[in-house]
């Protein structure tokens, strides 16, 4: 191990929208959402939480739902695979896997001892969410944040509560996961928190929409990323096997370049042990 130059490579967006209800959360996401998946030339995936109330955003974007009813982190987990190879998957919301049905806070039930699997199964969750091979855009309800003080009135002591701000539905310090957040009100409006974009930070925008995205898209451009040395590997497997079909007199599909981008090693090993896998009955 050495130190190397510090290289900005292309990197995939991990956005946060926190607010209440009619803040326009779900409205925001799909409109970023969409407009950087419209550049890519891929497609929107929406875990929905909320009684599939996003459908009614269906005549406006084009978009793909799932709907959870169970709140565990493990339905949350089955949905974000199944999100892949989608350009953006929209988490809305977020504040589910926390709080609702099934969810963090029902597994610990208040038993400290309970945490030892809560605990976990919530990091696990966060880590498959942060790994998705595409645009992340995570919704969460804000709730308000009081702080209690003391204060003497006429020689006596009396307790003040005073509102300290708003913070999201969802484990402490839960915005620390993602490059950009975005605190949104009822007037639609939304103030930039915490980014890792210089250019947005401290900014306000007033119904978030592709102007934002083009921002986001631009601060995301940077070198290609590496491919791994094991993943290049598979790669150069999967092209010399299905070369060997091909001379075989085999048809197989061709190899799309999009989705050797997207595809997981595990579908990559399933694609050239399927092409084997004809190989062999031919030489048989």
């Amino acid at each position: 191990m050495t130190f190397m130059k510090a290289q900005k490579y292309q990197s995939y967006l991990r956005m946060a929208l926190v607010g209440p209800a009619g803040s326009g959360k779900t409205w925001t996401s799909l409109s970023i959402g969409t407009a950087i998946a419209t550049s890519g030339g891929g497609r929107v995936a929406l875990i929905d939480t909320e009684h599939g109330s996003s459908a009614k955003y269906a005549s406006l974007w084009d978009f793909d739902l799932q709907s959870l009813t169970h709140f565990s982190p493990d339905n949350y987990i089955k949905a974000i695979k199944e999100a892949h190879g989608y350009q953006v998957l929209i988490v809305d919301s977020l504040s589910h896997a926390w709080s609702g049905p099934g969810g963090v806070l029902e597994m610990a039930g208040g038993n400290f001892n309970n945490w030892k699997v809560a605990g976990p199964a919530h990091d696990k969750l966060i880590e498959t969410l942060l790994s998705f091979s595409g645009h992340l855009i995570a919704t969460m309800r804000s709730k308000v944040e009081y702080l209690v003080t003391e204060e003497e009135v006429n020689g006596r002591r009396k307790m003040k509560v005073e509102k300290a701000g708003t913070k999201p539905v969802q484990r402490d310090n839960i915005d620390h996961e993602f490059d950009i957040v975005g605190d949104m009100d009822l007037n639609n409006d939304m103030v930039i928190s915490k980014t890792r974009c210089p250019e947005l930070k401290g900014k306000m925008f007033h119904n978030p929409d592709g102007e934002l995205a083009g921002l986001i898209l631009t601060w995301l451009k940077g070198e290609p990323m590496p491919t791994d040395p094991k993943r290049q590997e598979l790669l150069t497997r999967l092209e010399t096997i299905s070369n060997q079909a091909k001379e075989a007199g085999i048809k197989v599909k061709e190899l799309d370049p999009k989705w050797l981008k997207t595809a997981t090693d595990e579908e990559i090993i399933a694609r050239g042990r399927e092409i084997a896998g004809l190989l062999k009955a031919k030489k048989e």
